[in-house]
């Protein structure tokens, strides 16, 4: 069956409307994932331009061994999202320099931003966690008041201030003009055994392997004829047709492999 998807836009004059987007298998009932606002462009005022960087008495959080740290709480990163670079810590406020791997040869003004990109740049937020592995590790749930400003960045220099409503995150060019604005970010918090996991009798995957044994076929008595490959069967095809296949070249795949025979 067909998924529908709505977005649908209130009426009003020319100030904010609201927008929501929902999705409906079949006939099944609508589910709601996003709710927003549309207001008109620079009805709110831009961040102002990043002047200094790094922020002065700020720590400098180490990261060499980040993402080793990261897979110890159950947090496995493939190469494509390793982009953390820099971290640095002032009380509740963590400032990150993310770029996107060189991995990723992808043209960036396909995006508004990158999604590695902005997920590395909330690596921060890890790297200035527990140093010693230990703990949950936050992940991103909901946002709220999300502005883009500006798209095609490779590399990111990001603000993240934690406060009682979630964190306020504001990203940077790498020459300091805005690039994203969020008013909230919600994490929530799984442990090492949720992420991994470890305590289930069979892990939960999207991807399984299953093994299907073939029955083995009873033997025949009927009449075989062998061709050669390429070669054409008799106008009569025999009950049992047996083709003998060349090998595959030395250093061919298995995909290769199975197509030739």
């Amino acid at each position: 069956g067909g998924v529908q998807l709505q977005v649908r836009v209130s009426d009003g004059d020319d100030g904010p409307r609201t927008v929501t987007v929902s999705s409906r298998e079949g006939e099944g009932e609508w589910v709601r994932h996003a709710v927003g606002v549309l207001a008109p462009a620079g009805s709110e005022p831009v961040p102002a331009p990043l002047a200094v960087w790094p922020p002065a008495g700020a720590e400098s959080v180490p990261v060499d061994d980040a993402y080793e740290r990261f897979a110890q709480r159950g947090y496995g990163y493939g190469p494509a999202f390793q982009g953390l670079r820099r971290v640095w810590q002032a009380g509740d406020t963590v400032y990150a320099e993310a770029e996107l791997p060189q991995v990723i040869d992808s043209d960036v003004a396909g995006f508004g931003l990158h999604p590695a990109l902005l997920d590395a740049a909330l690596h921060g937020l890890l790297a200035a966690g527990t140093s010693d592995g230990s703990g949950g590790t936050g992940l991103p749930f909901a946002w709220s008041g999300v502005r883009l400003l500006a798209g095609g960045a490779r590399h990111l220099r990001v603000v993240l201030a934690r406060g009682s409503g979630g964190v306020s995150v504001t990203a940077f060019d790498g020459v300091g003009q805005p690039v994203l604005e969020a008013r909230s970010l919600a994490l929530r918090e799984a442990s090492a055994g949720q992420l991994s996991g470890s305590g289930r009798q069979v892990r939960q995957s999207l991807f399984t392997v299953d093994w299907v044994p073939l029955t083995t076929p009873q033997a025949s008595d009927a009449a075989v004829q062998w061709v050669r490959h390429g070669q054409s069967v008799e106008s009569e095809v025999p009950p049992v047709v047996v083709a003998a296949v060349p090998t595959a070249a030395p250093g061919a795949s298995a995909p290769q492999a199975a197509q030739l025979a």
